[in-house]
């Protein structure tokens, strides 16, 4: 019986005629992006008739399965491509930012139980990677700064200075790893974002087009939002 073929080397035409100037940056997470997806498949099953006979885009609905299975494969690609080169000293370094993010979130929930920073503490929750570690740890040190007066935690003042410098080192970790060969895989996974996009956005206008009679049914085609997932929110300045 012949091997599966890969997602990637079916889609590899259709990757590679979307101009540049048309590659998009993933908005959120990945696992966001392949939840939507997951989401607006079933969709796609359960309203069919109804997105046909508004004209979905035919081939948004027949490639929609190949689109997303080359996203998932470029993303793995990538983070292999990524996760082989690590060396200790930097997977020690992303632990150590990953536990001082998870203790910082905790000191800034329990001294904001008036719920004043409830929106920030989420959006550094959606955090996904090592570029948004490196941000969240910059997010979370002015946010210390700018609420001393609520945290209960000792030496605030000092933890919100060990994060920022956590923060520049990690920054450079990533900097220093765009490597040619990293940047490639980079490219192809947001090509791949990219083609799953364009049929999500199509499946997703259609459906509440065609189901605008029954608002309950058209709000399941409406876009997810996953606060933080990618775009952070900046923390309050400092009155």
């Amino acid at each position: 019986m012949a091997a599966k073929k890969s997602a990637l080397v079916a889609a590899e035409m259709q990757l590679s005629v979307i101009p540049a100037k048309d590659v998009k940056q993933m908005d959120q997470s990945f696992l966001a992006t392949l939840t939507d997806a997951n989401n607006l498949e079933r969709l796609m099953k359960k309203y069919g008739p109804q997105l046909k006979a508004v004209r979905v885009d035919a081939d948004a609905v027949k490639s929609f399965s190949l689109r997303r299975d080359a996203f998932v494969e470029a993303q793995n690609a990538m983070a292999e491509r990524s996760g082989t080169k690590r060396t200790p000293a930097e997977l020690k370094l992303i632990a150590e930012g990953e536990t001082l993010r998870k203790r910082m979130l905790e000191d800034l929930a329990y001294g904001a139980r008036d719920h004043s920073l409830d929106a920030q503490l989420s959006a550094i929750r959606g955090g996904d990677g090592v570029d948004d570690l490196a941000k969240d740890l910059a997010d979370l040190a002015a946010l210390f700064s700018a609420n001393l007066k609520k945290l209960v935690v000792k030496n605030a003042a000092a933890i919100a200075k060990n994060a920022k410098a956590l923060s520049v080192r990690l920054s450079d970790v990533t900097a220093e790893r765009r490597t040619e060969d990293t940047g490639a895989a980079t490219d192809l996974r947001n090509r791949a974002f990219t083609w799953l996009d364009q049929a999500m956005r199509e499946v997703r206008v259609a459906g509440r087009y065609a189901l605008r009679d029954t608002p309950s049914a058209a709000a399941l085609f409406a876009p997810r939002t996953h606060p933080g997932a990618h775009t952070k929110t900046a923390p309050a300045p400092q009155p």
